[in-house]
């Protein structure tokens, strides 16, 4: 897009935003696992608020310093049903009963949604 947001690191991401900047800015984000997709509609990880007279929209996406990766968090999993197979070192996702319209609505185009497993072995 043609803005340039002006962003604060941290546990949190915030960034300086405009009503009009949180439409064009953030994307809905899709992961794909084994093969599936899942989706994350940006009202879901990006939350604008007004801070001291100050627009701000603050990514709920919580990322380490000490390590390149990101944690979704309920952000996914209030989306998805998740089932920890720990016996079997694998974890699976099904759609909510509860998902969001919007994200039932990106399923229903993407028509081979079903329960995914993945097997987490060798990931830490």
């Amino acid at each position: 897009d043609d803005y340039n947001l002006i962003c604060e690191d941290g546990p949190l991401p915030v960034c300086f935003c405009s009503e009009t900047e949180y439409q064009n800015s953030f994307p809905d984000l899709n992961f794909t696992i084994a093969g599936v997709n899942y989706y994350v509609p940006k009202e879901q990880y990006v939350f604008q608020q007004t801070y001291f007279y100050q627009d701000i929209c603050i990514i709920g996406m919580m990322s380490s310093p000490m390590f390149d990766i990101w944690i979704l968090g309920l952000n996914f999993f209030k989306n998805y049903y998740t089932v920890f197979d720990q016996e079997n070192l694998r974890v699976g996702f099904a759609l909510s009963k509860d998902a969001s319209e919007k994200l039932q609505e990106y399923h229903q185009q993407d028509d081979h949604m079903i329960l995914t497993s993945l097997h987490t072995e060798g990931i830490h």
